[in-house]
């Protein structure tokens, strides 16, 4: 791996006040972008561009004009971020989800893409199934609040109760649903998921719940990506030696929690096993529906409901 050194960083001859010596901002994406791919980092062009896009404010037409000092100097600190594996989203401090602009704090665990396709899922579902009907859910494992915020943004007949066991988590929730101005539907309570089955306010309240638990094998996680190993709660990705500790609780808590005939919607890695964890937790009370594709085909979201 290349080393970092105040000479690649340095990237045009400068003079001061001369526009002519300056670069552009799409001549800087490129640059930057062979710098990430020489430090190994995969997604080096679309780094680069977030980052260069996030100090010109997005503007497409500005990508072939002189920069000014300032703003090179600004790209220049956040890609020297960026070479330390940093995510994007940790040093630009926020990110799109869906139709919400989400703030992103280190540790919480980053929405991922794909879990926008489970967002949408649960809407078209409610859409062809209860219309207009109040309803209340329960998100376990909230993370930044990116599924309870989504869901309550774009359907104003949800109210909802969140919860995570990571501090942080359960106060960038509260703000992203502050942000996002769901406040007023929206519960954030820091509890562990067992904690929520001898509640007895919760027993059988939710017409459905829904969860991205961690589901990575702990002996799997070093094995990582440095951005995941180092900046990640690990809270939010161990699953335990076979990656489905946090699902079985999971299924437990829904089986509990859930109205009759409430539905549980899970995000999971595990593609196959979902069915026979619920034969082995002696959940006789929830029936496995379904499952669904994320968009690069696979089926990583799962729907069962409370059959009693």
């Amino acid at each position: 791996m290349a080393t970092t050194s105040v000479n690649i960083v340095k990237l045009f001859s400068r003079k001061a006040g001369s526009v002519s010596q300056r670069p552009t901002a799409g001549q800087l994406i490129r640059k930057w972008s062979e710098i990430f791919k020489s430090h190994d980092i995969e997604d080096y062009k679309l780094s680069a561009e977030y980052l260069v896009d996030y100090i010109i404010c997005n503007s497409k037409r500005k990508k072939e004009q002189t920069l000014s000092e300032k703003q090179i100097d600004d790209i220049e600190f956040l890609c020297l971020k960026r070479l330390k594996r940093i995510p994007v989203q940790y040093i630009i401090g926020e990110w799109d989800f869906r139709k919400t602009k989400l703030a992103i704090k280190e540790p919480v665990f980053i929405p991922r893409p794909e879990t926008e396709v489970l967002v949408e899922h649960i809407l078209n579902f409610l859409q062809n199934h209860h219309c207009r009907q109040k309803l209340d859910f329960l998100e376990l494992c909230c993370g930044s609040g990116a599924i309870s915020v989504s869901l309550l943004k774009e359907n104003e007949s949800l109210s909802g109760y969140a919860t995570d066991i990571l501090p942080k988590a359960v106060e960038l929730t509260k703000e992203n649903s502050i942000r996002n101005e769901v406040d007023q539907r929206l519960i954030v309570t820091k509890a562990p998921i067992t904690d929520l089955m001898s509640d007895t306010e919760l027993e059988s309240r939710f017409d459905f719940i829904v969860s991205n638990p961690p589901y990575i094998p702990s002996g799997v996680i070093p094995m990582l990506q440095p951005e995941i190993t180092k900046y990640e709660s690990h809270i939010a990705l161990d699953g335990g030696e076979d990656g489905m500790s946090v699902i079985r609780e999971v299924l437990k808590a829904s089986s509990h929690l859930l109205k009759a005939l409430g539905y549980l919607w899970l995000e999971t890695g595990h593609e196959q096993d979902i069915i026979s964890l619920v034969v082995t937790c002696c959940l006789d009370n929830l029936l496995y529906l379904n499952n669904f594709p994320d968009y690069t085909g696979r089926f990583r979201f799962h729907l069962l409901q409370r059959n009693e």
